[in-house]
């Protein structure tokens, strides 16, 4: 079938609930009475009904709805019958739910990633909340920002046209302006991520056992990458840990802030490395961050081997966020 082992074991284990829970439903498949769709509805609402005779109304109340109208507002119906005739109560239920809280990564196209997290109603709620909060004033202040700028500048001009002309021909320097362009969204965004890679929890546990505690624990990745991607030459080929794509800009930034590499030579027939040597670039930023990279070599058009840089530092909102300081030309200073 061409289908993942985990896929396949999920719907297994469907099919087995399926039989052994809802025959009804089977029976009314079998029929055509109801479509599959309506079928997956009956099971993800009633499949936490764990009373056999509750389930049995359950099933018998959905159905006879399900065989006159369309799979959404069956799973709709459902869902309220599920709560109406489940013997748990809503907190019984929330109380087993909240077991299964937790938090993974789930790679896109393009170099992105969707961080899901699974916790309480309440608690998503409440950071989506303050999160929205804080952007609509990261927004006010730019607001306001660009107004006395405006102002000043039409205060300028307009002195400008009241004064004589000196003849000199300089004029001052304006000041390079920078405004917040992003969107509530973005900076929804980039507030979670600044919080979460920068920031330790109120309640640390681990303070008298590690210095710094949880606090101190900095993200790492390890990014591998061509040579000649990281000297600007070309401008594919970054990935993480070797499942996700990585976009040249980051990965050259992340390189070019790391404290050491290795240097690792591979053959051009096998990929295999054939020998690694230790090397620092010649200028990175300082601070307490570290960052991984590894940068994967490929041979050239004469098939000699080639070299690639390998090295660890963490990862910091600073360090994957677009800016024009790291260009192919900076760089190409780095790994000279």
């Amino acid at each position: 079938m061409k289908v993942n082992d985990r896929t396949m074991q999920s719907h297994m284990w469907d099919a087995h609930r399926l039989i052994t829970s809802f025959g009804a439903t089977v029976t009314a498949l079998e029929d055509g009475r109801i479509s599959r769709a309506h079928v997956s509805a009956i099971l993800d609402t009633g499949g936490t009904i764990e009373e056999p005779a509750a389930r049995a109304e359950f099933e018998r109340a959905v159905l006879e709805h399900a065989e006159t109208t369309t799979p959404a507002r069956t799973r709709a119906y459902a869902r309220q019958q599920a709560d109406i005739r489940n013997p748990l109560t809503l907190q019984e239920r929330h109380d087993l739910a909240v077991q299964g809280r937790r938090i993974w990564v789930t790679d896109l196209d393009d170099g992105m990633s969707l961080l899901n997290h699974l916790l309480p109603t309440a608690l998503a709620h409440g950071i989506l909340d303050r999160t929205t909060r804080q952007a609509k004033l990261i927004k006010r202040v730019d607001t306001a920002r660009r107004h006395e700028v405006r102002t000043a500048h039409e205060g300028t001009n307009a002195a400008a046209l009241g004064t004589p002309d000196s003849g000199c021909g300089n004029e001052p320097e304006e000041e390079e302006l920078w405004f917040d362009e992003r969107t509530i969204d973005q900076i929804r965004a980039d507030l979670v991520a600044d919080m979460l890679l920068t920031g330790a929890p109120v309640i640390d546990p681990s303070l008298d056992a590690a210095p710094g505690g949880l606090g101190a624990i900095r993200a790492t990745v390890q990014i591998t990458m061509p040579v000649t991607t990281l000297t600007g030459v070309t401008s594919g080929g970054a990935e993480l840990d070797g499942v996700a794509p990585v976009d040249p800009a980051t990965a050259r930034r992340l390189a070019g802030e790391a404290p050491g590499w290795d240097r690792v030579m591979t053959d051009p027939v096998t990929g295999w490395s054939s020998r690694s040597t230790a090397t620092s670039p010649r200028r990175h930023s300082s601070g307490t961050s570290r960052r991984g990279i590894h940068t994967a070599a490929s041979p050239d058009a004469e098939g000699r081997r080639d070299c690639a840089m390998t090295t660890t530092r963490t990862i910091t909102p600073e360090a994957v966020r677009p800016t024009s300081a790291t260009s192919p030309a900076s760089a190409s200073d780095i790994t000279r």
